[in-house]
């Protein structure tokens, strides 16, 4: 899954409440990038999404960054509640998702490995 986004966009404080815990707001106060940081978790969760097959159908604020290392732009991401109901093999999993800043833009990555769905409850194929 892949995602993209503007970084030079106001993030709302309605927004951020909504697509953001408390913890992850921490977490991009203390990496030094401030909204930047916001912006690619945001991604994070849009190109995990993505490599799930669901789009954001089961809600970003259940996608939790649990740690992001600024250097090279990993993102730990935990999915919860419905998440899990649609994917329980992903319980008590980070998933890693690789961001970069490219000039104004920040570009997220997320590759999963199909050995972890096998045959039965592997991600959809299709675009979102």
């Amino acid at each position: 899954g892949i995602d993209i986004e503007r970084r030079d966009r106001t993030i709302s404080d309605e927004f951020a409440a909504a697509a953001f815990s408390a913890t992850e707001q921490e977490i991009a106060a203390e990496s030094g990038e401030g909204a930047t940081a916001l912006f690619r978790f945001w991604c994070a969760k849009e190109a995990l999404a993505k490599a799930l097959g669901t789009g954001l159908r089961f809600g970003a604020s259940d996608l939790t960054v649990a740690a992001f290392t600024r250097a090279d732009g990993r993102i730990a991401v935990r999915p919860a509640r419905l998440w899990l109901q649609a994917f329980p093999q992903l319980r008590d999993v980070s998933l890693t998702v690789h961001t970069c800043l490219l000039d104004n833009l920040v570009l997220a990555v997320c590759v999963l490995d199909p050995a972890m769905f096998g045959a039965d409850n592997a991600p959809s194929a299709a675009p979102h």
